[in-house]
């Protein structure tokens, strides 16, 4: 969720520790020299959606002799100078708007790297930056187990990086149906896993003298049946003539056999 644009007067400043309005983010006011802030002067994007606190009001200050004051504000203020910002150019860019009072510091990671830390900081009036260097972590995703009747055929891994792949197999006895890898994304999150194994049974042959009501097949899914005959008068099966695949390789029983009939 996000919050709505903070609503500023002309005097106010608002710094935001993400670029984005979400849940989390962190509103900073300040206001400029000869200004005082009246009210919070931080406010935190809530679960609901809204600002823990309203910004506050921009008030002059009144003293005595101001332009003076302000003169020398001016210029220790303009002597303020934050510290260089030492970050690693593999993994992180960032863009400096200025290292004086006020300045502001925007960082940026590389691709396959995620930001941990403030997305923006600003150079403050004790010539700190408001917050702690972000760093750039490199995006990894979770160790996940093969689906169902399937194993995996790519080398398994420590860690899984950015574009990474892990392929999938099946069984012996199943089918594989769907794809049979996934990729690891820049979100360090997975592809969707569509692989599935379906258990069949082979062709379990043909008595002799007899034949099946269908043509065989390759593979026999789980349920699917084989019904036997004995075309020739002169034979007849021994037992049950439907076969039932039930499992990975398994049939509900035996092949009937064609025995000779006696009888005629």
């Amino acid at each position: 969720r996000f919050c709505p644009p903070q609503q500023n007067s002309s005097h106010l400043s608002v710094y935001l520790t993400r670029r984005n309005l979400f849940i989390g983010t962190v509103a900073q006011f300040s206001c400029p020299v000869g200004y005082k802030p009246h009210g919070h002067t931080t406010a935190t994007c809530e679960d609901d959606g809204t600002w823990s606190h309203s910004p506050p009001e921009c008030h002059e200050r009144k003293a005595r002799y101001k332009s003076l004051c302000f003169s020398r504000i001016r210029e220790s203020l303009s002597a303020i100078q934050c510290p260089p910002l030492a970050v690693d150019s593999r993994s992180m860019t960032v863009t400096v708007s200025s290292y004086k009072f006020g300045g502001v510091a925007q960082f940026q990671c590389a691709k396959g790297f995620t930001l941990i830390g403030a997305e923006h900081i600003h150079c403050q009036s004790d010539s700190s930056w408001s917050e702690k260097i972000p760093i750039c972590t490199i995006v990894k995703c979770a160790k996940i187990d093969p689906p169902k009747n399937a194993v995996l055929l790519s080398p398994p891994k420590s860690q899984y990086h950015r574009g990474d792949v892990m392929l999938f197999g099946c069984l012996p006895n199943h089918i594989l149906t769907g794809g049979d890898f996934v990729v690891c994304q820049p979100d360090g999150k997975w592809t969707k896993i569509i692989t599935k194994c379906d258990a069949f049974c082979r062709h379990p042959g043909v008595p002799a003298h007899g034949a099946s009501t269908s043509p065989p097949k390759d593979y026999y899914l789980v349920g699917e049946k084989i019904v036997y005959f004995c075309p020739s008068h002169d034979y007849k099966l021994n037992s049950e003539n439907v076969l039932t695949c039930i499992g990975a390789g398994k049939w509900s029983r035996k092949i009937p056999l064609c025995l000779l009939d006696r009888r005629n």
